[in-house]
């Protein structure tokens, strides 16, 4: 738990650590009977965290009241980027492109899996969980691939093609990590510091300039306009920027 349980609170999830929800034992040892009057139990935890927070093991009886383990204080050490290389400041609406991420204790899968998207407002005040909420066309939340490395440096590149109709706008960065919020991307030092906050791409988008045939913006001015027959394939050139 990252808050005290008290005696009056019989809840398995309330004022838990992502993943420390009330889990019963997998395996009994130093048992008298069959599962009975034991002395060792053996719990499996997967506890989540996007920043580094104090825990506390609580156990609780067939009554449902809580109590601390002795010795069971702990820091719960979270998920964080360290780097994030070749990030557009600038991309074309169509245009692939892929970066880094680099952090500590990231799983490119799983219940704590990392995802970015990008997003056309920011992501805190987007709210939600959801992968394509407040999404840029083609930011919707991507995993990370190619991940490896280990828990103390795991890296891994991402891959987005953004679009948009319009004639630019800027899309913002950001990152979860299994069931929390997005949130906007941190970039945090050896200590923990952040050193960058907040990554945005600019985005020009698609536009038509003209079409041919046709009788609009041409230097003669306007033009007579050729006659289709019904069913007939009729081939239109666009032309424009960023297709």
């Amino acid at each position: 738990a990252s808050t005290a349980c008290l005696a009056q609170n019989k809840s398995d999830s309330a004022g838990v650590i992502f993943g420390g929800e009330g889990v019963r034992p997998v395996s009994f040892g130093g048992c008298a009977g069959q599962n009975y009057a034991c002395t060792d139990l053996v719990f499996d935890f997967t506890l989540l965290s996007m920043i580094t927070v104090p825990g506390t093991l609580w156990i609780s009886d067939e009554n449902g009241v809580y109590e601390p383990v002795p010795g069971g204080s702990m820091s719960v050490e979270g998920s964080e980027l360290t780097a994030l290389t070749a990030v557009p400041s600038n991309t074309n609406s169509a245009q692939s492109f892929t970066f880094t991420v680099t952090g500590r204790n990231l799983a490119p899968g799983g219940p704590g899996a990392i995802k970015f998207k990008y997003s056309n407002s920011t992501c805190d005040a987007g709210g939600t969980r959801s992968d394509g909420s407040w999404a840029m066309l083609g930011g919707t939340g991507k995993s990370v691939e190619g991940f490896a490395g280990s828990r103390t440096a795991g890296t891994g590149s991402v891959r987005f093609q953004l679009m948009s109709s319009r004639a630019s706008g800027a899309a913002s960065l950001c990152w979860k990590i299994g069931p929390f919020q997005y949130r906007s991307v941190q970039v945090v030092d050896a200590n923990s510091n952040v050193i960058v906050s907040g990554l945005v791409t600019f985005l020009t988008g698609s536009t038509v300039v003209g079409y041919t045939p046709s009788d609009y913006d041409t230097t003669a001015g306007d033009v007579a306009l050729p006659t289709f027959a019904s069913r007939e394939v009729v081939s239109i050139t666009v032309i424009g920027t960023n297709f």
